[in-house]
Formats: structure tokens, sequence, C-alpha cells
């Protein structure tokens, strides 16, 4: 299976509806997400901070404006599909606007700092039903990432069993269960 596929295939096997992307660049997985998969509704969160570095440019404005492009097809108030709301905020902030159980998937892609990240974890793992999935992107240790070792960690205490891709640029997920 294409890594591509992996995540609406899973989506749309489990039957999820809603799901949050933390992370949204200039919103690549997210049209692929909501290409391929049944989701009602993707949130995508990203607040595209004018002191982040990306391919060697300032993201903020720039960066924001192509994910709103892009994305434009599924944007909330756009035609009648309203599946993707784009929201300019910092998740740790948006998390909290969302009920507990409320969601079917999450994929983390946005902040690595190491408290960022395990905060993102654990306070978006609350706000998924039980059966969903939490899932992310770099699962690696490089150049100051430590994904890896923070995905390790959480899931060893929290006892749930990790899934990963083989790629390059590899995929980590789990399935609540408790």
């Amino acid at each position: 299976m294409r890594r591509e596929a992996l995540f609406p295939k899973m989506i749309n096997d489990m039957g999820i509806d809603i799901g949050v992307e933390v992370g949204v660049a200039g919103g690549n997985h997210a049209i692929n997400l909501l290409n391929n998969s049944n989701l009602s509704k993707l949130h995508c969160i990203d607040p595209y901070p004018d002191d982040l570095i990306w391919a060697k440019e300032k993201c903020g404005d720039n960066r924001y404006m192509e994910a709103l492009t892009n994305l434009q097809p599924w944007i909330v108030g756009a035609g009648d599909t309203n599946r993707c709301e784009l929201i300019r905020e910092n998740s740790l902030d948006v998390v909290k606007k969302f009920d507990d159980e409320s969601i079917g998937f999450v994929y983390l892609d946005g902040d690595r700092t190491p408290n960022i990240f395990r905060a993102d974890m654990s306070q978006w793992l609350s706000k998924i039903k039980m059966g969903g999935i939490l899932a992310g992107h770099d699962y690696k240790n490089k150049r100051g990432f430590t994904v890896k070792d923070m995905v390790d960690d959480f899931c060893e205490k929290n006892n749930y069993s990790l899934d990963t891709t083989t790629e390059r640029c590899r995929r980590w997920w789990f399935i609540k269960t408790h």
C-alpha cells in the first residue's frame, strides 16, 4: 500500500468522520485526507509563526496563504462542501475548544519541541474517541528531532501498541484502547 493511502484507508475502514491535523504547512497531507477519505470534517491547525523557517523561507503569512489557497475547495463557507476548517492558532489553545472523545483521528505534524509535542500527544488523546487513532509524522531522532523517543516513551508509559511505516520520514500511529 502506498504511504499516502494508509491513513485515508484506516479512516474509511474504521468509519471515522471527524479528524484533526496539527501542523498543516501548505496543506498537502490535508488534501490527501480530504480527497481519499470519507471525513465529514477535517480541522487543520497551524499557527504559521513568522519566526519559523521552512525551506529557507519564512512561514508566516505566505505559508498560511498557500494552505488557504490549496484547501479552498473544502474550506468552511466554500460552496456546499464545508469539510475543512483552517485554524491559525496554537494547537494547545485549540485543543481546549473540543469536547473529550469527540474526534476519531488526530495527526500530529506540528511543533516538535519536547514540552509542546508531549503536551499535544496527551491533550489531543483525551479528545479522541475510544477506538480512534492518534498518529503523526517524522518518527525519527535526527537533527534535534526526538519524535521517535517521545512517541516510544508515551506509548510505553500509557500501554499503547505502536505501529509505524518504513519509509525515510516514517509515520506512526496507535489506536486509543483505554
